[in-house]
């Protein structure tokens, strides 16, 4: 969960230059696919899939079926969990950045049954380690 300022493509795509910067040469190891919904603030998804500045592809970007919420079953289980901290109907532009940053932290070090009783950050860490990304490690946290 990144919060932007205005749901724009342009908004999407800052921010995952940002991540892109925050992982250095990482980032196409860590995010080898990316699965939007098809709002339109993914409509800049071909820049999204190509490194800034550079013609170097860094990530792979699918789309799921409209009104097929299993093509991104993950995303929709996260978004219950968000759903825990920020009731319907909130307006989510009265989130500030540190309330973001610790329901990330709750959420993403809920040990899960599926997960072998292991939080999604533990096994996140233990990717990152696998490609020997040891700074840089948990972007929400910054």
């Amino acid at each position: 969960m990144i919060p932007i300022s205005a749901k724009s493509s342009k908004q999407v795509y800052m921010q995952i230059n940002k991540l892109h910067k925050f992982y250095g040469d990482s980032f196409k190891d860590i995010f080898k696919s990316i699965t939007f919904d098809n709002g339109s603030e993914f409509s800049r998804w071909k820049d999204i899939e190509q490194k800034p500045k550079s013609k170097e592809k860094r990530t792979t970007v699918y789309f799921g079926r409209p009104y097929h919420s299993c093509d991104r079953a993950s995303n929709e289980n996260c978004n219950g969990l968000i759903r825990y901290f920020i009731t319907k109907g909130t307006d989510i532009n009265t989130i500030d950045k540190e309330t973001t940053i610790d329901i990330n932290n709750k959420i993403n070090q809920k040990k899960r049954k599926i997960l072998g009783y292991l939080s999604s950050e533990e096994l996140f860490l233990n990717e990152l380690a696998k490609l020997n990304v040891t700074d840089n490690t948990i972007f929400y946290k910054i």
